[in-house]
C-alpha cells in the first residue's frame, strides 16, 4: 500500500470520527432526511478547465447525495475537488466510464494526493493485458496503469457489467455496456467502446450516458437485445465526434442532448461534431456543450 493511499485511509478514518462527533453534538448528519417520494435529483454537465474534451458530470439530490461521473483530465482535479466541496465533501458513488486520461485523469491525481471521501468507486473492468496489446499512443495507457497501481486492493472499487443495477434513493442506474470478453466482435477501439453505458432514471425523467462508445456494431447489438434506451436526455458518444449513428439517437428520443466538447471540437472543420449537432437539432429541442457550462437539468417535474 503506497503512502498516498495510507494517507487517504487515515484521512477518511479521522473524518469519520469527526463526523460521528458532529452527529452526536448536532443531532443531524450530512444527508438530509427527505421522504423517498420527495427526493429530487439534478444533473450537471461540467467542463474541463484545461480546454480539453473530457467527461465530468454530477448527480446531486436534495437528500444530500452526490454521484460523480468521470472527472476529466488531471488538470481538472482542482475544479473537481471544488465541486465535491460545494456538495458536502463526500461522494456516494464515483463512476469511471473507461480509463482514458480525459475521463479518469482528475480522479488519479486527486487520489494520488490527498483524496476525498468516497463510498464506492465503479469502473468498467477493462482487462489490462488486452488493453496493453491494442493500446495506441493517444490512449495514454500510463493513466490506466497509475489507476490500477493506486487502487490495488481497495475494497471500495467494483467493476460493473451489463445488467447491473444500482439504486440511490429513488434514482436507478441500469447498466447496458461494459468491457466483456468478445467485445472486439462488435467494435474496434475497445478502450473507448468498452465504456460504461447506463441510464440514470428517476420516477419522472431519465438520462442515457454512453461514454465514448461510437461503434455501430454495439448500437446494433443493443437494439437487437431490446434494451430500454429511451430517455429524456442523452450524452453524445465520443464527445459527439465520430459518434454513434444518428438513428441510434433517434431511437433514444431525447429532448436534451449533451456534447462533452469545447469550441475547437464543436466548430473544427476536421471534426464532424458540427454536422452531428446540426443533425441532432432536427430531432431534439435543446443542445448543450462546453460553451454554456455548467449545464444543469432537473430530473424531476416542478
Amino acid at each position: 500500500m503506497s503512502m498516498s493511499i495510507r494517507h487517504n485511509y487515515y484521512r477518511k478514518f479521522l473524518s469519520g470520527i469527526c463526523a460521528i462527533i458532529l452527529v452526536l453534538l448536532s443531532g443531524c448528519g450530512r444527508e438530509k432526511v427527505v421522504a423517498p417520494e420527495d427526493v429530487k435529483w439534478t444533473l450537471t454537465q461540467h467542463q474541463d478547465v484545461s480546454g480539453s474534451q473530457a467527461n465530468f458530470y454530477t448527480l446531486t439530490s436534495n437528500s444530500g447525495k452526490l454521484i460523480v461521473i468521470d472527472g476529466g483530465t488531471e488538470n481538472n482535479a482542482d475544479y473537481v475537488r471544488q465541486v465535491i466541496a460545494e456538495n458536502g465533501e463526500h461522494v456516494d458513488a464515483w463512476i469511471l466510464t473507461h480509463p482514458h486520461f480525459d475521463h479518469i485523469g482528475a480522479f488519479v491525481k486527486i487520489f494520488t494526493e490527498d483524496g476525498v471521501e468516497v463510498d464506492t468507486i465503479y469502473d468498467n473492468g477493462l482487462d489490462y493485458d488486452f488493453y496493453k496489446a491494442v493500446a495506441q499512443e493517444w490512449d495514454v495507457i500510463a493513466t490506466y496503469e497509475a489507476y490500477l497501481d493506486l487502487t490495488e486492493g481497495w475494497q471500495e472499487v467494483t467493476s460493473l457489467k451489463a445488467g447491473d443495477v444500482l439504486k440511490f434513493d429513488n434514482l436507478t442506474l441500469t447498466f447496458y455496456n461494459s468491457y466483456f470478453e468478445g467485445i472486439e466482435q462488435f467494435a474496434g477501439d475497445v478502450p473507448n467502446n468498452s465504456s460504461l453505458v447506463f441510464k440514470a432514471a428517476t420516477p419522472e425523467m431519465s438520462m442515457l450516458f454512453v461514454g465514448d462508445c461510437y461503434a455501430q456494431g454495439l448500437a446494433d447489438k443493443w437494439m437487437k437485445e431490446g434494451l430500454d434506451i429511451k430517455a429524456d436526455c442523452v450524452q453524445m458518444g465520443h464527445h459527439g465526434n465520430n459518434t454513434l449513428p444518428i438513428w441510434f439517437y433517434e431511437n433514444v428520443g431525447a429532448d436534451i442532448v449533451f456534447f462533452d466538447a469545447p469550441g475547437w471540437l464543436m466548430e473544427g472543420e476536421q471534426y464532424d461534431a458540427k454536422q452531428n449537432k446540426a443533425a441532432m437539432e432536427q430531432i431534439s429541442d435543446t443542445i448543450y456543450d462546453y460553451s454554456t457550462v455548467p449545464n444543469e437539468v432537473k430530473l424531476y417535474k416542478e
